[in-house]
């Protein structure tokens, strides 16, 4: 199944990075290095007081969406239909806003909400390889032209993997089997025949640090001491309890490519996508322009605007989706445009387009506070498509996933 076959039912064709940079009012470009502004405010960054709920809501999409109530588990193999999203790889839990204009696209979400409210939300970079998306709000409307928008807010829920597709009314079907999800048993915790025995780690001769390895909640522990820094309005961490759903929470909120998100999707056991997690992390320094290179922010300038995590996925009046983290300073940056309030994401903050000053690539927006309650008073959010982490990751793991 071919991307090219999907992304023009959405209404993309290619242009997504024109769109951003025409959102400013006048379209004047500031041509502004922000290396300057940014060194001098190499101090501690200002306490996060702000209502992280309110991005987290997407309340730019309307307040009035109809919500949908249960959830849905879907059987092993299923048909559903498949949509492909550039530069989106969802993952389990992970919240998905969409603004749908497609006449195709809309006829064919009336029709899920009626039934399974599902679709599949495919990998571009490897569009054999998905997750379902449940819907949980929408509102259907028109543009006032008889043009329909449908607006909805989606939540990812299954892991599965494409058997086949045919298209079907102008829409791409799939038959997919959904994917499972191990959890392995703590060997440190397994008693023996005897009830009040030892362990089977104690009986074996491997020591103990071995199976530590592969303890979830060491795990868990050890990746919280990379995120230290990712502290919530409060102080309160908003990050699961669960290994399976925190594994899931740190894959939708790291600034991974598109490649290595599909190898965490390709993971069937929370503890082995724990400890591949944990291996990026240790080798994550900083973030750079994904074209040119060029050193962004600091890892340890990543900031919590919103209760989702660092990292959310919102979507613009064109319907272009965008995987954005959230940071404190950035460096080698230039402005597009005035600080508009217009469909902001972070209600009480304007918006203005950055972009890469060496390649001039888009990277995404400045957020400048407009209510004088709130702090910081300017923070960053950074495409996830337009950044890679500083340091290099090998193609060779030290270790291997088992599938």
């Amino acid at each position: 199944m071919a991307e090219d076959m999907i992304l023009p039912l959405l209404g993309y064709n290619g242009d997504d990075e024109e769109d951003d940079t025409t959102d400013s009012e006048d379209g004047i470009d500031n041509d502004m290095d922000l290396d300057n502004e940014n060194d001098g405010n190499k101090s501690n960054r200002q306490r996060v007081v702000y209502d992280t709920t309110l991005p987290s809501q997407h309340n730019y999409l309307g307040q009035d969406l109809n919500e949908l109530s249960g959830r849905v588990m879907l059987d092993e193999i299923v048909n559903i239909p498949l949509l492909s999203l550039q530069n989106v790889v969802l993952v389990p839990s992970q919240t998905l806003p969409l603004q749908l204009h497609h006449p195709t696209i809309v006829s064919m979400i009336r029709k899920v909400i009626e039934g399974q409210r599902t679709v599949g939300i495919v990998a571009s970079y490897e569009p054999t390889l998905g997750t379902t998306a449940e819907i949980r709000s929408y509102a259907d409307e028109d543009d006032g032209e008889g043009l329909p928008t449908f607006k909805l807010k989606a939540e990812g829920r299954q892991r599965f993997r494409v058997i086949n597709t045919w298209r079907q009314d102008g829409v791409i079907m799939g038959k997919v089997k959904i994917l499972p999800e191990y959890e392995l048993t703590n060997p440190l915790r397994i008693k023996n025949q005897s009830p009040n025995g030892p362990t089977l780690a104690m009986c074996s001769r491997w020591p103990k640090w071995v199976y530590e390895l592969y303890d979830a909640n060491l795990l868990m522990d050890k990746i919280k001491v990379y995120l230290k820094n990712w502290s919530f309005n409060g102080g309160q961490s908003q990050a699961p309890l669960k290994p399976c759903e925190f594994s899931y929470w740190i894959a939708a909120n790291l600034p991974l490519d598109d490649q290595q998100r599909c190898q965490l999707l390709n993971i069937d056991s929370s503890i082995q996508r724990l400890r591949f997690e944990l291996s990026l992390l240790q080798k994550y320094s900083y973030l750079c322009c994904s074209e040119c290179k060029t050193k962004i922010c600091e890892k340890d300038d990543v900031i919590v605007m919103s209760s989702n995590g660092p990292q959310g996925t919102y979507v613009n009046s064109h319907g272009a989706v965008h995987e954005m983290m959230t940071v404190s300073k950035a460096s080698n940056l230039s402005l597009y445009g005035r600080p508009s309030t217009e469909s902001s994401w972070f209600p009480g903050y304007a918006w203005t387009i950055c972009r890469c000053s060496r390649c001039h690539s888009h990277m995404g927006w400045r957020f400048t506070c407009v209510d004088k309650n709130s702090r910081p008073d300017t923070f960053w959010g950074l495409c996830r498509a337009s950044l890679e982490p500083g340091l290099k990751i090998d193609d060779e793991l030290p270790w291997k996933p088992v599938l």
